[in-house]
């Protein structure tokens, strides 16, 4: 029980999120273990209280290991001759703590290596897990259309004898500032700068390599929102020295890496990502290509410390005279709102609706008919949305008939997508106030 105890309090606090580059065992792709928004570059966004984010990528890189430069030993590597061909995994959790406040830990593994005998690389004596990372995330600044985030990581570097970190190497500290802003409805831009704080150990002799100083992170990203459910994906993550070290091989120092990739919710709750990147020159760590894959699925939450929102009254407008047959009243249920891509209420919103049960039950003899209307943002296409709103309009319609049986044959429902917006969908909380089911009731008197 004191090992984990232990091990919990190292989690939680032990300043930490993922660093973009990892820079000691020639790994730069680097998911983020809440799995928000990007692949590797991070977002202001943090997992909701008692969310868990459960991750794994896989990827397969080439000629990404550095020549040792020696005499006789042709230093040079073709992108259609890979001199070596890398294998490596991560596995990843992230857990929401509170509200604006996240921690994680990622494991990344080398699965297999597959390298030229002739050539003069370094390489892993053998395969397995790389380094542990803790990390952490606090949301600073939570906007409509921005926001701001301070992450933190550190590194426990897991393989032996690495002359790029030297012997008896303390652990890598990270500190990076992550800011988000929404260019666009469908626009998403994200900017990461940070400090790699690092405690080298001793040169291994036979090496002539010196240990890696402090390093400047940074990276950037943009996404595009395509459809409701798949998200473009524009990446690019790098680092510089602060200070020149030997390294004798036929790498630079610095690196930038590039990446394309492209997210699809196949559920709400699971995210599956593909891509493709690469070195953008011939940078320490950085492949000449790399081909990923991955997952992540949100569980949760397993306790909610965020109290319920507030249950307002409905809003009802009075239907003018001069409408043709015009509803006695219109429900807009304010306190109900639908995540994107998502037709059902959660816990909270059905509390609410409970509410607007209990008040049309009231008068229930009077009800000619019901008339229940899904709307939808505009992000997505069309008849996506069409349809989605349909589905938004029949769950509600589902709740009424199981609350008020005897209207079984009078409630009828119709998605109108996002064709009648009740706010600017230029923002998030517009889209939000777009996501709505109007009710529509037709009483005899």
């Amino acid at each position: 029980m004191k090992k984990i105890s232990l091990f919990l309090a190292v989690l939680v606090f032990s300043t930490a999120a993922v660093a973009n580059v990892v820079g000691t065992h020639f790994e730069n792709f680097n998911p983020t273990t809440n799995g928000l928004d990007f692949v590797t570059v991070h977002s202001s966004k943090t997992l909701d209280p008692g969310v868990f984010n459960l991750g794994g990528f896989g990827n397969y890189s080439f000629n990404s290991l550095p020549f040792y430069k020696a005499a006789g030993v042709p230093n040079t590597q073709k992108f259609s001759e890979p001199n070596d061909k890398l294998l490596s995994s991560v596995a990843h959790i992230g857990l929401g703590i509170s509200k604006g406040w996240d921690v994680g830990i990622s494991l990344p593994f080398i699965l297999d290596q597959n390298v030229k005998n002739n050539t003069n690389l370094g390489t892993f004596s053998e395969t397995g897990l790389t380094e542990v990372r803790m990390n952490t995330k606090i949301r600073l600044v939570n906007e409509d259309d921005w926001g701001l985030a301070f992450i933190g990581s550190v590194n426990f570097d897991r393989i032996k004898n690495n002359p790029f970190t030297g012997s008896n190497s303390g652990p890598t500290f990270n500190f990076e500032g992550a800011l988000d802003y929404k260019i666009a409805p469908r626009w998403l831009l994200a900017l990461n700068a940070g400090y790699r704080l690092r405690d080298p150990g001793n040169t291994i002799l036979d090496t002539a390599v010196t240990p890696m100083t402090d390093q400047i992170l940074y990276s950037a990203a943009l996404a595009y929102q395509w459809t409701e459910n798949g998200t473009w994906m524009f990446e690019a993550y790098g680092s510089s020295f602060t200070e020149t070290v030997n390294l004798p091989t036929d790498r630079k120092q610095s690196n930038l890496e590039a990446l394309i990739g492209y997210k699809h919710m196949l559920k709400p709750t699971l995210a599956l990502h593909a891509g493709i990147a690469a070195g953008t020159y011939h940078g320490l760590s950085s492949p000449d290509a790399r081909i990923y894959a991955g997952l992540n699925w949100q569980v949760g939450p397993i306790w909610d410390r965020e109290p319920a929102p507030v249950v307002q009254e409905p809003v009802v407008y009075r239907a003018p005279i001069e409408e043709e047959e015009p509803p006695s009243e219109t429900i807009v249920l304010s306190s109900i709102n639908f995540s994107t891509g998502v037709a059902e209420m959660n816990r909270h919103s059905q509390a609410a609706f409970a509410k607007t049960t209990s008040q049309l039950r009231k008068n229930v003899k009077t009800i000619r008919k019901i008339i229940v209307e899904g709307h939808t943002d505009n992000v997505g296409k069309d008849d996506y949305n069409l349809k989605l709103s349909d589905a938004r309009a029949k769950s509600v319609q589902k709740i009424l008939l199981k609350a008020l049986p005897e209207l079984d044959s009078k409630i009828h429902s119709i998605g109108l997508g996002e064709n009648r917006p009740i706010a600017s969908n230029d923002s998030e909380s517009g889209r939000t106030k777009n996501r709505r089911v109007e009710i529509k009731i037709y009483r005899t008197e």
